[in-house]
């Protein structure tokens, strides 16, 4: 792929649209991830908001990228996860506009 796209997706009920300069294909798989991670946290705390379960994910992600690091992984590995992180991020930021 050639420069941004959009890509849409449904997280926590809400409809988001991102320009994003990766592979729509690596993007969603960065999103599946993601509702792993929430569906797995919505079993920790049920009771909990759809804010503040992202914001555990997001913790929890962060935990995993920084415990690669101490093990040593390698770049690629991390760069994805940062990847990862930051597209977290904005759809935090997007979720909290909301």
């Amino acid at each position: 792929m050639s420069g941004d796209e959009f890509i849409e997706f449904e997280l926590l009920g809400e409809q988001f649209k991102i320009k994003s300069d990766v592979p729509r294909d690596y993007f969603m798989s960065v999103v599946d991830y993601l509702h792993q991670k929430l569906d797995e946290m919505k079993t920790t705390l049920p009771k909990q908001n759809n804010v503040r379960l992202l914001v555990f994910v997001a913790l929890d992600i962060i935990d995993e990228l920084f415990q690669m690091r101490k093990e040593g992984l390698n770049e690629d590995a991390i760069e994805k996860l940062t990847t990862l992180s930051e597209h977290l991020a904005s759809v935090i930021d997007e979720t909290d506009m909301h």
